[in-house]
């Protein structure tokens, strides 16, 4: 399945499915990548949301060596968003291996509704959720697609 998550400690978590990938293996698009209509799932806590998101691949490619950073240097932040702006999330690590998730989603800008999230977890969840990211990578390329240098 085209999906990655960030797994939370006490069953937290945001899923990013991509449902469908526009213009692959041709055409790019100019956030870098391939567009992709998709969903988001977001638990934290005793609150949660659902509902479409537009992501490229391209996003996802530079979130999966961000991550990939903080997590082999074991401190910094991951950022991903998208170019629409209504998913914005970051992931921070201390020294110590511990992870704060936080963000906001917000399903459309014009619309005043949104959720504010945070959770916490720890640098061994990092593992599976690079794991998952790097498949989407190989399967779609970095910012310049899959057939492209």
């Amino acid at each position: 399945m085209n999906q990655f998550q960030i797994y939370g400690e006490n069953n937290d978590y945001l899923i990013i499915r991509l449902n469908k990938i526009h213009g692959f293996p041709d055409t790019t698009c100019y956030s870098g990548g391939y567009d992709a209509e998709g969903s988001i799932l977001i638990k934290s806590g005793s609150y949660s949301a659902s509902g479409s998101l537009w992501i490229s691949t391209g996003e996802i490619f530079i979130f999966k060596n961000q991550l990939k950073e903080i997590y082999d240097k074991c401190s910094g932040e991951a950022i991903i968003a998208n170019y629409e702006v209504n998913i914005e999330a970051s992931i921070k690590i201390d020294t110590r291996g511990r992870v704060i998730i936080e963000g906001r989603y917000k399903e459309f800008s014009s619309i005043d509704n949104e959720l504010t999230f945070s959770f916490e977890s720890d640098q061994s969840y990092i593992v599976k959720t690079l794991e998952e990211l790097n498949v989407i990578a190989l399967k779609y390329g970095g910012m310049k697609g899959i057939n492209k240098c």
